[in-house]
């Protein structure tokens, strides 16, 4: 997709700016694994998300985040501007708290791009830097726009109405994008080993049959972050008919994996799922894999970037 060049408005919710930083951390720094913070009302010491940077191999360091502004009312995102005492107020509150050892905080903001507010900013990383303290960074709306611009399944996930005014819209890659998304999760990425709760797996599956089946991904509260129109909907019938077996698939897998919790083979030990049948892990992997490689081929065939995972074997592209 060649990048646009749209307008585009902060979200009205503080709650959608969240879950939209969420999304650009994750597409930023390549760690689907990324998540909020908390939730409301519980103490957060300046962090709304954290994550790891991915961008170097083998060099993942945590960055954390802190959205700003936000209405006083918990709704609005707020209209004022971030000043000099907001960003030391957020940095002494994240350096005495439990996420201090990150190496980057950044302060995300509607604010356009300030650069008396970067002068600040790189004046405090040269005296932390002499400490070694994480560097402060901030995202400005800028920063927002250009990256959501390039990126396709941002921009459907959040302004397919604007592009529906630009001429710009495309249902196929709207519906694709949704599902980019609900397959862009640990489910399909790792391990059960890495699995935190077995509980979380299934939810993760009935997310994303929903995704398929209507449109709509759910984040863990219930609350709907995205929504496109079903597969049903795409033009293109081949991809229709792929999707289908991958709906086929999601549900045998989840039959399978909670005959095995019935069973006690599939159980939870500490902070992590284990299976100990070696041959219903074999078959829960497959048919993950499976799926996967499923959804990739047709995001291939749409010109969208495929998901990648670390169960899943050689990408597409180191096959042609």
């Amino acid at each position: 997709m060649k990048p646009l060049e749209l307008r585009l408005p902060p979200p009205e919710l503080w709650q959608q700016f969240e879950n939209l930083t969420l999304e650009v951390f994750k597409v930023y720094f390549g760690d689907s694994h990324a998540d909020l913070y908390g939730s409301a009302g519980q103490k957060q010491s300046g962090v709304d998300i954290f994550g790891t940077d991915k961008r170097i191999p083998n060099n993942h360091t945590t960055v954390v985040v802190q959205c700003k502004q936000r209405g006083k009312s918990g709704t609005k995102v707020g209209k004022g501007r971030i000043n000099e005492k907001t960003i030391r107020d957020e940095v002494g509150e994240f350096d005495s708290g439990q996420f201090n050892h990150a190496s980057h905080f950044i302060i995300a903001t509607t604010t356009f791009r300030d650069v008396a507010l970067q002068n600040i900013v790189e004046s405090l990383n040269v005296s932390r830097s002499n400490n070694r303290l994480a560097r402060v960074g901030i995202w400005f709306w800028d920063f927002y726009q250009d990256l959501i611009n390039r990126h396709e399944n941002l921009l459907y996930g959040y302004y397919h109405k604007i592009l529906l005014t630009n001429d710009q819209y495309d249902l196929n890659i709207h519906t694709l994008t949704t599902l980019q998304t609900a397959f862009s999760r640990p489910a399909f990425s790792t391990p059960f080993m890495s699995e935190e709760r077995d509980t979380d797996f299934l939810q993760a599956l009935k997310d994303t049959l929903e995704a398929i089946n209507t449109g709509r991904l759910m984040d863990r509260q219930g609350n709907i972050v995205r929504s496109s129109p079903p597969y049903t909907s795409l033009r293109n019938e081949t991809w229709k008919k792929k999707i289908a077996s991958v709906e086929n698939t999601l549900e045998e897998l989840r039959s399978k994996f909670t005959d095995g919790m019935s069973k006690g083979v599939v159980h939870q030990e500490y902070m992590r799922v284990v299976v100990s049948d070696y041959a219903l892990l074999q078959y829960l992997d497959k048919y993950r894999i499976e799926a996967l490689r499923t959804i990739n081929e047709v995001l291939v065939e749409a010109g969208l970037d495929q998901v990648r995972s670390r169960i899943s074997g050689p990408s597409l592209d180191s096959e042609n």
